[in-house]
């Protein structure tokens, strides 16, 4: 059953930045364009905003716009502001911040979550102002839900000029990473035994001894202490949002939790430096939330599917989770740069397409981020008015999409087509130097399946996959559970396709003695004397390059090259793997001729009975549905025949069957 009776929509507003005669106004404004949540108290103005002293609070702003809110009709996700702890924490606790791998104190008055999550003292202060906050909103009829600090995990400001800072290397943080490894190691002999690597191969005979990572693999770190260190800061991250979830369960029975996360940033693709893995942190929760911005990320520039293989992945950690998606914040209007900026000139346009991207992937709630902007910050933050609070051409887009008449009832089938994606997976390669090349394996896969409804899939969730093509891009680190998870994924009728160096690390990022590991070498059928293998491509000299192995009643491809990469850097392979996925039983819902570029620049969802048609050219496409009959428009009212859509440059449609 949903969370909310409805997919409302909704914005950020942080009264403090605004005149408070503005406050009645603006929110008029907001309730005619049919925008029915407001977002507050999550980060601009926040905990150490209203509890300026100790037990000395000031909600006086906070009471006045729920006030507000509930005369109009309209609701408050309201957040916990836990990221940002008053100041006067650091005259109780000198040690509260977070301190870098140089033993650095991460500034305080730069950005939040500067503060410790292993604090004891923080902790004890943040359960009491949660706990304040819940007995003073936690019945009012205004009250939506719940959001759990604001893009949770360590300070991603960049560090050096294509990588970020590691944190936390507090003696707090360090003691609970010695009890984190007790658990999991029980003996230094053990610890000692994992953790071989020359010419660092330390023999511990005390605890103490024991030091939180401070180098990467590629920096000539101890491979597999710095996978435990990334799976323990994930995991404490996820911990410390399901305790406030938890905690806010109890006081408010009824009321949903969220949180929200920042994930396929150019500094941080897969959450390995922030801490921040969005499959764990989505079963904390009732809802995961996904903050999307195509126009700050520069790869949307580059890469055409940013925006859909974002919301792809993020359903998909939702369903693995069986929580709602949600859109805590999505693109309103000019973005980043400072006085260079702004980066992109967010337009009408953008903010029809973007809803149509995000909708028709099955988001259950929609704010834009945020409403109007903030004089104090003047780096572009996006909203829907002017800085005088006038109405512009995104809020009209806006809330022409408000208020179209749209089933958002039901959710995405199932996709079709799962791509691999493993956060420890990701944690090798980000250690190793090759983040960028995981990244850009997973585009070029997610672009060459372009025309099928694509997800990602977790490897717990590989059990009860019903993708009928799981595709394992770069899939370099691969645990025995997950080798024998794919194998058994096959035999029960799935098709599996591997690139180049699957397998070749186990789960303490050691080889495999053999290659692939996990047990594919058996499964794909790399070794050609065996008499069920296929061999359908080799190399110039003369080794095998594809081979296609019955097992059960799947197929499992290996493919020794990456033909991902190929699809991304030089627009090759389309037909290959749609290929593949027509032998897996997957049907294309959507086929256009590539854009002059020779990217797809299309993209099609289907929720039920909406189908959402967006489109990233500068010139008008005409799109082919698989779907038989006639589409109705249902924002214009124009009709079409399903195999001849025509969708405007730059442009998006909301149709359903007529």
């Amino acid at each position: 059953m949903p969370l909310l009776p409805t997919v409302p929509f909704g914005s950020s507003y942080y009264p403090p930045h605004h005149d408070p005669s503005d406050w009645p106004r603006d929110l008029d404004r907001m309730a005619a364009a049919g925008l029915t949540v407001i977002r507050t108290a999550e980060l601009l103005a926040s905990w150490d905003r209203i509890e300026v002293g100790r037990r000395s609070y000031d909600f006086g702003w906070l009471d006045i716009i729920f006030d507000l809110a509930e005369e109009r009709g309209m609701s408050i996700l309201l957040g916990t502001g836990s990221q940002n702890p008053p100041i006067w924490m650091v005259d109780e606790w000198a040690d509260l911040q977070v301190v870098s791998r140089d033993g650095t104190a991460y500034p305080t008055a730069t950005m939040w979550g500067w503060a410790c999550k292993d604090h004891p003292g923080y902790l004890a202060e943040l359960e009491r102002w949660v706990r304040v906050l819940a007995d003073r909103y936690g019945s009012r009829d205004g009250l939506l839900g719940w959001q759990v600090d604001n893009e949770p995990g360590y300070p991603f400001i960049p560090w050096r000029r294509d990588t970020m800072d590691l944190y936390c290397y507090c003696a707090n943080t360090e003691q609970a990473w010695r009890e984190w490894l007790q658990r999991r190691y029980g003996d230094l002999e053990t610890l000692s035994d994992a953790w071989r690597w020359d010419p660092t191969h330390h023999r511990y005979s005390s605890w103490t001894q024991v030091r939180a990572p401070r180098s990467t693999p590629a920096e000539w770190g101890i491979v597999t202490a710095w996978l435990d260190w990334r799976r323990f800061t994930a995991e404490r991250l996820a911990d410390f949002v399901g305790w406030q979830s938890d905690l806010l369960h109890t006081l408010t029975p009824g009321r949903p939790t969220s949180t929200n996360v920042f994930i396929w940033s150019r500094h941080d693709p897969f959450g390995v430096w922030m801490g921040q893995d969005p499959w764990r942190l989505a079963g904390r929760v009732d809802a995961i939330g996904y903050d999307l911005y195509p126009g700050i990320e520069k790869r949307f520039l580059r890469f055409p599917e940013y925006a859909a293989m974002f919301l792809d992945y993020a359903r998909s950690s939702a369903a693995a989770a069986g929580v709602e998606f949600w859109l805590p914040e999505i693109e309103s209007g000019p973005l980043n740069g400072w006085v260079l900026g702004p980066d992109h000139a967010t337009t009408a346009d953008d903010i029809t397409r973007i809803n149509a991207d995000g909708l028709g992937a099955g988001a259950r709630l929609v704010l834009y981020q945020g409403y109007r902007e903030w004089d104090c910050i003047p780096i572009h933050w996006g909203a829907l008015v002017d800085l005088h609070g006038e109405p512009t051409g995104r809020y009209d887009a806006a809330a022409a999409v408000a208020r179209a008449d749209l089933p958002l009832g039901g959710d995405p089938e199932p996709p079709a087509v799962a791509l691999l994606v493993d956060f420890d997976n990701a944690a090798a390669c980000q250690g190793m130097a090759a983040g960028e090349v995981l990244l850009d394996c997973i585009t070029g896969a997610y672009r060459a399946l372009a025309g099928f409804e694509t997800g990602f899939v977790g490897p717990a969730e590989l059990d009860d996959c019903s993708a009928k093509l799981v595709v394992v891009p770069f899939g370099v680190l691969l645990s025995a559970r997950s080798g024998a998870a794919l194998a058994s994924y096959v035999e029960r009728g799935g098709h599996l396709l591997t690139m180049a160096k699957v397998g070749m690390l186990d789960d303490r990022g050691w080889y495999w003695d053999t290659r692939p590991g996990a047990g594919l070498d058996r499964l794909l059928g790399v070794v050609e004397q065996s008499d069920d293998v296929e061999v359908h491509g080799r190399f110039a000299d003369g080794s095998i390059a594809l081979t296609a192995r019955r097992h059960g009643r799947g197929t499992a491809w290996g493919c020794g090259t990456h033909l991902d990469l190929g699809a991304l850097r030089y627009g090759a392979n389309r037909d290959f793997f749609a290929g593949v996925g027509r032998a897996a039983g997957a049907t294309p819902l959507w086929s256009a001729d590539p854009a002059a570029d020779g990217l797809p620049r299309v993209w099609v969802r289907r929720r039920g009975r909406l189908l959402t048609v967006s489109s990233t050219d500068s010139v008008e496409r005409t799109v082919a549905l698989s779907v038989a009959g006639t589409m109705r428009d249902l924002c214009t009212g124009e009709t079409f025949p399903a195999s001849s859509v025509p969708v405007a440059a730059m442009g998006a449609r909301f149709l359903t069957p007529q």
